[in-house]
């Protein structure tokens, strides 16, 4: 069973997470890494074939290490036993689990989120998504600053539809983590009844600096999707339609937006991705900020600031 929303523990830590991984796994990793910034819980990726004296240097800067094991990854005496010790030091080791294969007894008890293919599929047996995984391993907050807080760019897509699902689990999600950016994105929401679901919704259109829809053809049959793209425009958020690059005329109309990306992959479409996101906030940033200034918008002081150093609206 799920856990509410909200239950997490919450962590003072301000320490990034670290995602370990092998080569052949980053874009497992850069979904695990984008499911802790859609949390508001910071990460890095951790290169394989680290030295003891870099593991060393690296266990004061990381409040926990995720592991991800797969069929490919060997671990070496100097990883074993840097985990060997931050577990007993009382540090939180957990493990992304694809296979059963070449299992190390010091990985033997921990945490584990079973995955079930290459394309980061969750377990159908464990149930639980894994953005779930990464909040009750490490707990929640505090949340980065600048553009890999949580919320910075919120996407929105049917998430009742299992194609559009998928597309944003397995190729927006990594292309925004690789490029640097948190999200918001409905797995957090998804336990929650349907007015719960608006009021986190308005909250995180506030929060907003960007705004994407993931156009397929299914997006505009949804009212949370078409509330969503009218409460963005009356804000003033940039809007940027994403689009897949194999059946664009197949995309439901947004029109108008800020930018537009035909994706296909995030190694070849993800830094297209990210500087049209930049690009349309550079844009519409000054408008944004008067607009929520003449709604009476008062900032909140636990919200901070963004670049510029202008209070997030409330």
């Amino acid at each position: 069973m799920k856990p509410p929303v909200g239950r997490w523990k919450h962590v003072d830590d301000p320490r990034p997470i670290g995602i370990v991984h092998a080569r052949a796994d980053r874009s497992i990793a850069l979904r695990l890494l984008g499911d802790a910034r859609s949390l508001g819980v910071s990460g890095v990726l951790v290169a394989p074939g680290e030295t003891p004296e870099e593991c060393a240097a690296r266990r004061a800067e990381l409040r926990g290490l995720l592991l991800v094991h797969t069929g490919s990854v060997w671990w070496s005496d100097a990883q074993l036993a840097e985990v060997a010790e931050r577990i007993a030091a009382g540090g939180i080791v957990a493990v992304a689990r694809m296979t059963e294969s070449k299992y190390p007894p010091p990985l033997a008890g921990l945490p584990v989120l079973l995955l079930s293919g290459r394309r980061y599929q969750t377990d159908p047996a464990f149930l639980r998504p894994g953005h779930t995984f990464v909040a009750e391993a490490f707990g929640v907050g505090p949340d980065p600053g600048g553009e890999a807080r949580r919320g910075y760019v919120f996407v929105s897509y049917r998430g009742k539809q299992t194609d559009d699902v998928a597309w944003v689990a397995n190729g927006i999600v990594p292309a925004l983590a690789e490029q640097g950016f948190g999200l918001f994105d409905y797995r957090a929401t998804e336990e929650l009844d349907e007015r719960h679901i608006l009021a986190e919704h308005d909250r995180w259109l506030e929060r907003c600096a960007a705004f994407l829809v993931v156009a397929t053809d299914n997006w505009h049959s949804s009212k949370y999707t078409r509330y969503e793209l009218r409460t963005a425009r009356a804000l003033g958020r940039p809007v940027i339609a994403v689009r897949r690059a194999s059946a664009p005329s197949t995309a439901a109309p947004v029109e108008p937006v800020d930018g537009s990306v035909l994706f296909s992959t995030p190694e070849r479409d993800g830094p297209i991705l990210a500087t049209t996101i930049r690009d349309a906030i550079a844009r519409a940033g000054e408008n944004t900020w008067a607009a929520a200034g003449r709604r009476g918008h008062v900032p909140a002081a636990d919200r901070g600031t963004d670049e510029a150093g202008r209070p997030y609206p409330t």
